[in-house]
């Protein structure tokens, strides 16, 4: 049977509601939006309440000012504490595990667990990080997008998959309630997305963020490299990794039983 998912907007941002328990919040990556997360609200762990966060100019939520990582943690903080949550935990996807750090970090609000989904705290190359894209890549997407919008999400979206991960008609049923037409971000809000994924390096935070950290990585990821995931294992204070071998970048997409299973029971 299909939980129910209950929509509403908090603070300016669309929020996706569905379980009993343990307040989840999910928070989705880049050019995407809660909706990728359907399949765990509709089925979500005993115990847990799933609430999947719109990022700023995505889905259903307004767009912000200003392309900064900063005044994008500060809008989520903000529709964080108008949940009026007294205990929660925190899962962030790619993009949303850059925000869920960032969120930890600044300690204004305070998850009791952290779950971290094909993150990097680094999301391009530089001469101390191997374990990101080439700057010249991500420039060629940022032309990509001002010339053709939609096409260039559609390659973006086909990159999170391994080859023979999924079969072809398990990536359209995938596309369909993930990523519609009406899910797409505004051009301007995906531009500073990527801005944002440019230039924000958040291995100085690490190491100060006492939270107990899951983090989940696909061995095959080609958006962000497992050495990504390898890293902040090492390197925040009390994490562990937990490895899909044959996956991508979207792990809850290609293996959800295995997915909810290790979410269920790192949050309980």
């Amino acid at each position: 049977m299909m939980t129910e998912v209950l929509t509403s907007t908090v603070a300016g941002l669309r929020v996706r509601r569905a379980g009993q328990g343990h307040p989840l919040l999910l928070l989705h990556g880049w050019a995407m939006s809660g909706a990728v997360f359907g399949e765990l609200l509709s089925n979500p762990p005993s115990g847990l309440e799933l609430i999947a966060i719109d990022l700023p100019g995505h889905g259903g939520s307004t767009a912000s000012a200003e392309d900064s990582l900063s005044v994008w943690t500060e809008r989520i903080e903000t529709t964080i504490r108008e949940l009026e949550l007294p205990s929660w935990s925190l899962l962030g996807w790619s993009l949303g595990g850059m925000l869920a750090l960032q969120l930890a970090g600044r300690g204004n609000v305070n998850p009791e667990r952290l779950l971290l989904v094909s993150t990097t705290p680094r999301f391009t190359v530089a001469e101390d990080w191997s374990a990101g894209l080439p700057l010249p890549q991500l420039r060629a997407m940022q032309r990509d997008l001002k010339r053709a919008f939609r096409p260039t999400l559609e390659g973006f979206f086909q990159l999170l998959f391994a080859a023979d991960e999924i079969n072809r008609e398990r990536y359209r049923q995938i596309a369909r309630f993930a990523v519609g037409p009406d899910l797409l971000p505004d051009e301007g809000s995906a531009a500073d997305g990527l801005r944002i994924l440019q230039r924000e390096d958040l291995r100085p935070l690490v190491e100060a963020i006492p939270v107990p950290t899951l983090v989940l990585h696909g061995d095959c990821d080609e958006v962000i490299p497992v050495a990504a995931g390898e890293w902040l294992a090492a390197n925040l204070p009390a994490a562990r990794l937990e490895r899909f071998p044959r996956v991508g970048h979207a792990p809850f997409f290609s293996s959800p039983g295995i997915f909810l299973r290790l979410v269920g029971d790192f949050c309980r």
